[in-house]
């Protein structure tokens, strides 16, 4: 049974708790900073809960370093073919962590071409990054601009 395994999960969250759980593992979120703004982060997928607009900062900062690891898995991305976008995510919609409303898919641009969750409620507007898809999200943009291809 899968609650038998949340204890252990949990031990390895740290951090402030929050009210959601991860909507693909169902780990706790706790608040973390990140670049300056705040968000709820996954410890066990590493994914990360932004609140509505906190993306667009994010992609305009350049505060953290990347590892050589992250640089190449994020240009192996955007190299990899695929011919549509809904090929290149197939995971299965879920529901917002923040206000339970349906996240629906979106792309962040055509440039990155990550499939990204975006929260329906409008009030909300949380938008939710798997693993390593804000890491690559930002290197992309930071090697746009600086030419890099």
């Amino acid at each position: 049974d899968a609650t038998d395994l949340l204890p252990l999960f949990e031990e390895k969250v740290k951090g402030a708790r929050t009210d959601g759980a991860c909507p693909r593992c169902r780990v706790p979120l706790v608040s973390l900073g990140y670049e300056g703004a705040e968000a709820e982060h996954c410890s066990f997928c590493q994914g990360w809960l932004l609140p509505a607009g906190v993306l667009e900062r994010l992609i305009t900062r350049e505060e953290r370093a990347f590892d050589g690891e992250e640089l190449k898995r994020a240009r192996d991305w955007k190299v990899a073919p695929g011919n549509s976008y809904r090929e290149l995510d197939t995971t299965p919609e879920v529901l917002c962590p923040r206000c339970s409303s349906r996240m629906a898919k979106q792309i962040h641009s055509p440039l990155t071409r990550v499939m990204l969750d975006r929260c329906t409620k409008e009030g909300c507007r949380a938008l939710w990054c798997d693993g390593g898809e804000l890491e690559t999200i930002q290197i992309l943009m930071e090697d746009a601009r600086k030419g890099i291809a």
